[in-house]
């Protein structure tokens, strides 16, 4: 690099010696400075870059990003607002005019809240009104942290029946009494049921079915022509996938308290129940057709009680002597 092509530069920290539209305040600037001049310099830099000022080569920081979405941390609760129609902050609260609430509600699935509105009748005051939504809110339960994670997790009726019956094919969601793996008929059963469950509330969130949805699903199962007994499963199946959403401490993310009264399922009565029998005619008749070793079998059930599975299950020298 050639001497003329150098120059030195130093920091100006007073404006006098400088026009004010030229100076930066608070930033170093950059002044071009004949070769040879006695000054105290900080350094040399190309003549190509004697004019660009310093503060465009340093990297502002970058602002730490906030979560977009129903954050728990940042929840404090919150009182809502009253108002009065044709009512502005200067005049004066009128004791003989309706007053109305207004708060903000999680949405599932919406990172969005929505508003929701409270008639609170005649307030003689607004701090009545104010105590009247606060107690509405308390009621609905706007500032629980179970509604909020509630509304945080958009997970679908349809997502998690297709995760619990994995799990349960998997060995992770065992017999509750008993605490063993599932047998395959109780799983098949599962299935038939979700297959009938996914087209009616399969793209339904987990945090928007509850008694009232629950009463309008039995109520088809109803219109459907679905048996008592068959009505009473499927219900006992939407509660078991609601249920199998917990958060990482193995709590329900989406705890219910369900009113059978209400929602209206229907009380078996094992009298009504379809219990196929046969008369000892028909049996001897069965058993005289077969041939072979299911003469054999067909006694053996009609003579022990036996089931299918457990006859089919016996050994000869294990179980027959």
């Amino acid at each position: 690099m050639s001497m003329s092509s150098v120059i030195e530069f130093k920091q100006v920290a007073k404006c006098d010696r400088v026009s004010a539209r030229s100076c930066d305040e608070g930033f170093p600037r950059l002044e071009t400075i004949p070769y040879g001049e006695q000054v105290i310099s900080t350094g040399v830099v190309p003549e190509s870059y004697s004019t660009r000022r310093i503060r465009d080569d340093i990297v502002s920081p970058t602002p730490k990003r906030r979560r977009k979405g129903p954050c728990m941390s940042r929840r404090r609760g919150q009182t809502g607002y009253v108002w009065q129609k044709n009512h502005n902050g200067n005049k004066e609260w009128d004791s003989t005019a309706p007053a109305y609430g207004q708060v903000w509600v999680d949405v599932p699935g919406k990172e969005t809240r929505q508003r929701k509105f409270y008639r609170l009748g005649i307030c003689r005051t607004k701090s009545e009104a104010q105590r009247r939504l606060k107690e509405m809110i308390e009621r609905d339960g706007i500032n629980s942290t179970v509604e909020i994670a509630q509304s945080i997790d958009s997970t679908t009726f349809g997502q998690q029946a297709e995760w619990w019956i994995k799990a349960i094919e998997g060995g992770r969601v065992l017999h509750r009494r008993k605490r063993t793996r599932l047998k395959p008929a109780t799983i098949a059963g599962y299935k038939c049921a979700i297959e009938w469950l996914t087209p009616h509330i399969g793209n339904t969130p987990l945090a928007d079915i509850k008694n009232a949805a629950a009463k309008e699903l039995v109520a088809s199962m109803k219109q459907a022509g679905l048996s008592d007994k068959t009505t009473v499963s499927y219900f006992q199946v939407l509660q078991s996938v609601i249920a199998s959403a917990v958060n990482e401490e193995g709590e329900q993310v989406h705890p219910r308290t369900w009113d059978p009264h209400f929602i209206g399922v229907p009380t078996i009565d094992p009298k009504k129940q379809n219990r196929p029998t046969r008369t000892a005619k028909e049996i001897e008749r069965i058993v005289a057709t077969a041939t072979g070793r299911y003469r054999v079998l067909f006694a053996l059930l009609a003579g022990s009680g036996l089931r299918i599975g457990e006859a089919v299950a016996l050994r000869i020298g294990r179980h027959i002597r």
